[in-house]
């Protein structure tokens, strides 16, 4: 099952699948491929969607479950609020 949610953007917005494909400098390929049979894109690529459509589509309505995880986690540690990488002890440590 495609992704209907980009589907409707790209109809709302009068945009094709190659015209969009340009805009956000991804493949075609992998659009349709998003459209037609709900491929999960990569973090950078969603990310490339979710901007260049100005939160019309979400992060939740492109990324797997996993996905959608390790991006929490990931925004945690970089706003401070997630677990933070422990130092390791240098060879003069004991």
């Amino acid at each position: 099952m495609g992704n209907t949610r980009l589907l409707k953007a790209l109809q709302r917005n009068g945009i094709s699948q190659r015209r969009a494909s340009q805009a956000l400098d991804i493949s075609q390929n992998l659009i349709n491929r998003v459209v037609k049979h709900g491929a999960t894109p990569g973090l950078r690529t969603a990310a490339k969607i979710v901007h260049g459509f100005d939160g019309e589509i979400s992060y939740d309505d492109l990324l797997s479950n996993e996905d959608r995880r390790a991006m929490r986690k990931l925004k945690g540690v970089l706003v401070g609020g997630g677990t933070q990488p422990k130092p390791r002890a240098s060879d003069g440590d004991a």
